[in-house]
C-alpha cells in the first residue's frame, strides 16, 4: 500500500514503487503463473475499486 492505494494482481496484493494522478509503478512478482490475470486498484480513501483490467503473463523467455 502506497498513498492509500493497494493494487491486487490476481489475488496478490503487489509491492508499490510510486503513484501519482496518473500512474501507479508496481513490481509484479516472478512467481506469477501465465495465464490471465485481473488487475484492480483500491482507493483506502474512498473505498472505490477501479474496472478490472486483464494481463496476460507469458512465461519467461516468451
Amino acid at each position: 500500500m502506497l498513498g492509500g492505494l493497494c493494487v491486487t494482481f490476481g489475488d496478490i496484493a503487489l509491492p508499490l514503487l510510486s503513484t501519482s494522478s496518473g500512474q501507479i509503478q508496481a513490481q509484479v512478482p516472478v512467481t506469477m503463473l501465465p495465464g490471465t490475470q485481473v488487475v484492480e486498484v483500491r482507493s483506502l480513501a474512498t473505498a472505490q475499486d477501479s474496472a478490472p483490467v486483464l494481463i496476460t503473463v507469458k512465461a519467461a523467455g516468451n
